[in-house]
């Protein structure tokens, strides 16, 4: 439900929410006045690597959900739907979800096509 005055804009849901980075500029610009600056949103390039180990580090063995979905360029919904239908497999040994290093290599060998 959106609810609008003059000063505000609010906005209830429930569940997960993802919008494009180029929608929320959009909608930005559209609210914010032309005198102010465009705020700035750091969006950075995600690699695998930034989920190494620092050096010294310890290897991590494991993801969270949000981290695993960063690792593999997916979104948080789209990997969720990926688990639900048993690719990749979570850890059932605690209460969190997370996906072995081992799991998430697996699933891109086994899902990716050879030419």
């Amino acid at each position: 439900m959106i609810t609008e005055t003059n000063d505000t804009l609010g906005l209830t849901i429930s569940g997960h929410l993802v919008i494009r980075r180029d929608e929320v500029e959009q909608l930005l610009r559209a609210l914010l006045p032309a005198q102010q600056p465009q705020p700035k949103v750091a969006v950075t390039n995600v690699q695998v690597e930034k989920l190494e180990p620092r050096p010294g580090g310890v290897p991590r063995l494991a993801f969270t959900l949000d981290e695993a979905a960063e690792a593999l360029g997916l979104s948080y919904a789209t990997l969720w739907r990926l688990l639900q239908r048993g690719l990749p497999k979570r850890s059932l040994a605690v209460r969190k979800i997370i996906i072995p290093r081992t799991e998430l290599e697996r699933f891109l060998k086994e899902t990716t096509r050879s030419i």
